[in-house]
């Protein structure tokens, strides 16, 4: 069995290996394996090709084609680091379940008392258009779509099913009846951010600021921040040495104190995104100490981990 590998070339035909000849290519190339069996269950669990995204590290120079390993480079050490990753992930999604269900609780009451409890989808007011550059849908648009996928009972309770379109979609007056805590319960997590991005201009958005105790121009950037984070986390993507594209605005005063008392991190770093958790974990009586009682303590049983949340490299610049 095999697949292709598409270059800008022509395609690649890479052939299936079995977990036993995968690990004996690891060796060939001059990886330590140790225990073969403990390594192919390791292997079974990973996955080859999970797993290449964090062996490239170790290898001497796989942009052109050389994947030999630098020496020392184990299979062990290297299965720590992502083990300990995904301690970390599962750390940050139990996080994550106690902020997103206030942003939405917080956006649904204070959209229902500032403008409505059934505007979000009929109200053409009700959020500010995006600029013109802008790509993706806007909050009613991905609202809607979020809607109209969902079979929820408690959606479909409030839908009116005669207001279709000609392709048979429910259009927004299918939705005029609506709740806002309702259609805010069945949006995606992106949808709500969305939402918040577009309420600027209507106050919306800077109650909700207030509400979770951050600040007014800073709250759509870091909502956009935990969403990402949190997509990253759910879907098992690598978190380690890698360099975030959404990252949250933090004040030098509040980024100094997290840097003085925990550890320094760069701009893009997921220790950043981690840092903001901690905050509005904090400060929404939660938990006082989320970095240092979850965090620092997976982060201070492995070095490498540590550096690439805190200061990701790509693998050119890395050094085992």
């Amino acid at each position: 069995m095999a697949g292709a590998f598409l270059s800008q070339r022509r395609p690649i035909w890479v052939k299936w290996l079995s977990y036993e000849n995968h690990l004996a290519l690891l060796k060939q190339r001059g990886l330590t394996v140790g225990d073969p069996e403990q390594a192919k269950r390791l292997l079974q669990h990973i996955g080859y090709y999970r797993l290449s995204e964090y062996l490239r590290y170790w290898q001497k120079n796989p942009e052109y084609g050389d994947n030999t390993f630098v020496g020392g480079a184990s299979f062990m050490d290297i299965c720590a680091v992502h083990e300990a990753e995904a301690r970390l992930a599962d750390v940050t999604m139990v996080a994550l379940r106690r902020i997103e269900p206030l942003l939405r609780a917080q956006f649904a009451d204070t959209f229902s008392e500032v403008i409505s409890p059934y505007a979000l989808l009929t109200d053409k007011a009700a959020f500010t258009p995006p600029p013109s550059r802008s790509s993706g849908p806007t909050a009613q648009e991905a609202l809607l779509r979020d809607l109209n996928r969902s079979k929820e009972a408690f959606v479909s309770r409030y839908r009116d099913n005669s207001e279709r379109n000609e392709r048979g979609e429910y259009k927004p007056e299918a939705y005029a009846q609506t709740p806002a805590w309702v259609a805010v319960q069945a949006c995606s997590f992106g949808t709500l951010s969305r939402c918040l991005e577009a309420s600027g201009s209507n106050t919306v958005r800077d109650i909700v600021a207030d509400r979770i105790h951050t600040g007014h121009s800073q709250i759509a950037s870091q909502v956009k921040s935990l969403v990402y984070l949190r997509n990253w986390c759910a879907h098992s993507a690598r978190i380690w040495n890698h360099s975030c594209l959404e990252a949250p605005p933090l004040t030098g005063k509040v980024a100094a104190h997290l840097k003085k008392r925990y550890r320094t991190f760069n701009d893009r770093s997921a220790y950043k995104t981690l840092s903001l958790i901690h905050l509005l974990l904090a400060s929404n009586s939660y938990c006082e100490d989320w970095l240092g009682e979850q965090i620092e303590p997976i982060l201070q049983g492995n070095d490498l981990l540590a550096c690439g949340i805190t200061a990701p490299q790509k693998y050119q610049d890395f050094t085992p």
